[in-house]
């Protein structure tokens, strides 16, 4: 009777232990993702490096991604070393934060690249994002959408960006994608562009394609070229 009692505790304790290497072993495969209310670190688009600055309105050429480690309350503002590339912005600014195994990104106008990246890594995706990088923290998730495939078409965010951002100062690279030091001029409604130089160094009354409002839009270097290589860590 002892013998089989001995016997049944060990089969009992090698099916636990069983289960439990066989719980770790799926967990290393399929990695528990964290989501939603129980998302720790969160990525965001923004147009600064501070909490308060405005969610920018593209994903992939946003001048800085804030991480944010809700457990710790602490945040710190990444530039976007990817947003004045020619091409694939949205790609290696997807890996780069993948990367980082950030539980969620919070951002707006998400293209195929970006979103296969995220897709793979388990990362979800949440947009509809207006105000503050702080705002969005707080509206997140039940304020915003959830992604489940892309929202804009490819190259985007060099071809297609209409709409301005609304903050205190205009923000050329959430409206213009990559980002072309010098002055020109933009129409809001149509996205037609136009250099200082093209337009003999006068603004047009009118916008030529669709005779819309033109507005004076002088661009910036990128973030990386100002020494911002060392983001500082700050609590909420």
């Amino acid at each position: 009777m002892i013998k089989n009692k001995e016997l049944l505790f060990l089969l009992i304790f090698l099916a636990a232990l069983g289960a439990v290497i066989g719980q770790m072993t799926w967990e290393q495969s399929n990695p528990l993702v964290l989501t939603g209310r129980k998302a720790v670190i969160v990525a965001i688009a923004a147009t600064g490096k501070d909490i308060t600055s405005p969610v920018s309105y593209l994903f992939g050429r946003a001048p800085f991604y804030i991480i944010c480690d809700r457990a710790k309350k602490t945040y710190k503002a990444v530039p976007n070393k990817f947003m004045d590339s020619q091409h694939a912005a949205g790609l290696r600014s997807a890996q780069m934060l993948a990367a980082m195994n950030v539980d969620v990104v919070l951002g707006n106008n998400v293209g195929f690249e970006p979103f296969r990246v995220f897709d793979a890594a388990r990362v979800e995706v949440y947009t509809d994002i207006h105000g503050t990088a702080w705002q969005a923290l707080n509206d997140f998730p039940d304020g915003l959408t959830k992604l489940t495939a892309e929202n804009v078409p490819a190259h985007f965010g060099i071809t297609n960006s209409k709409k301005a951002v609304a903050c205190n100062s205009f923000d050329t690279q959430a409206n213009l994608g990559r980002i072309v030091q010098g002055k020109f001029y933009i129409c809001f409604d149509c996205n037609y562009r136009l250099s200082e130089t093209a337009a003999g160094g006068k603004m047009p009354a009118a916008c030529p394609k669709c005779n819309g409002a033109m507005h004076e839009v002088v661009a910036v270097a990128s973030p990386l070229d100002a020494g911002l290589v060392s983001p500082k860590v700050r609590v909420f």
